[in-house]
């Protein structure tokens, strides 16, 4: 199968799932994050009863590049001198 027929599936898969979401569905995904926002702790009390260390792996990443783009924010500005 090349890589234009399987981005094609996915591309269907996606719509049929896009679809179907609504209001009051939400993907594991989500849900995982929104745990995972409130309480990391007990999201990765998850682990000894659901394989959640994908999800985890991947959170800790997007914190760790969101912590790094404030850190670089925060010092751009605190390098910038205003004058009143």
């Amino acid at each position: 199968m090349s890589a234009a027929q399987i981005g094609k599936r996915v591309a269907r898969v996606e719509q049929i799932l896009c679809t179907r979401h609504d209001e009051n569905m939400f993907t594991l995904e989500e849900l995982c994050r929104s745990m995972w926002q409130r309480d990391k702790a007990a999201f990765l009390a998850l682990a000894d009863i659901f394989p959640v260390e994908l999800f985890s792996r991947n959170f800790e990443h997007e914190d760790a590049l969101a912590a790094e783009a404030e850190r670089r924010n925060r010092s751009r500005f605190s390098n910038s001198r205003c004058i009143p």
